[in-house]
Order: C-alpha cells, then structure tokens, then sequence
C-alpha cells in the first residue's frame, strides 16, 4: 500500500479487483461513491454486508451476518478514501486471524458517512484453485466467453 499510495492519482476512481475468479457485473458509468458488487453466499468464506435503505452499513470477513457476500472487487470514487481507511484500519490493528482484509476497511469508510452502494452480479465463480476452475469449466461458461 504504501508504494501504491505514492503512483495512484488520489483523486480519481480506483478499483481494487481479486484476481482468482470470474465475476460479470456492471461497473456504474459514473463513479461518485463506493460500491460492493455483492452475490448470495450461504457460507463463511467470504466477506458479508448488512444492507439499510439501500446502503451497505457493516462489512465484516468471514462472518456471514447476512446472504450478502462481496465479490472481492472494491470500488472508490477517490483512491484517498480507501488508502485513508486502510490507514486507520491498520492504526487500530483491525486484523482477522493477524491479516489485514480489505473489506472491513469499507467500515471506515462508512463511518465517515461516505455512501457504500450493493451492485448487483449476474454470476461469480471462484477459480482459485483446480477444482473450482473444473467447476466452472464443466458449467461450460469459460466457452461463453
């Protein structure tokens, strides 16, 4: 973060993308908030959302507070707010298991009354490893590519 912070415009959008998995969703045309694109998840192995009036208000990893599970893919309309999060995130040694997930940092980003909207995911697979990428191979979507 700290090498990233100094090459990245800190006013412009910046999207933070996980890179093992296959997710189809649209990006806003404009972005002027924050937003998890979010899919339902029944598990605990991703990071849950509980939602008010349309806004996410609690983001917490490996939790399932509720069926609503961020993709992995983190949108700020000005890359300061999230480096600022990250930052504040890690002054209050805010950690899971001794590691930093970049999830919750949205949670500082709520308490600055920032808006963090849901986007809607038409699908996700995860191909992290063989048998997840056998997965999605069988469900023949890498064909419909």
């Amino acid at each position: 973060m700290k090498f990233a912070k100094n090459i990245i415009d800190q006013n412009k959008p910046l999207i933070v993308v996980n890179p093992d998995q296959y997710i189809d969703f649209d990006l806003p045309k404009k972005i002027i908030n924050s937003y998890l694109p979010l899919y339902l998840q029944l598990g605990n192995k991703s990071g849950f959302v509980s939602m008010k009036s349309g806004q996410i208000t609690k983001f917490v990893e490996k939790n399932n507070i509720s069926n609503l599970a961020c993709t992995g893919v983190y949108i700020v309309a000005k890359a300061k707010w999230l480096f600022s999060a990250i930052e504040e995130q890690i002054k209050n040694k805010d950690m899971l298991n001794e590691e930093y997930y970049l999830g919750p940092a949205f949670n500082y980003i709520i308490k600055k009354k920032l808006k963090v909207e849901p986007l809607s995911v038409r699908a996700k697979y995860d191909l992290g490893n063989p048998k997840d990428i056998k997965i999605f191979r069988k469900n023949n979507i890498s064909r419909l590519l």
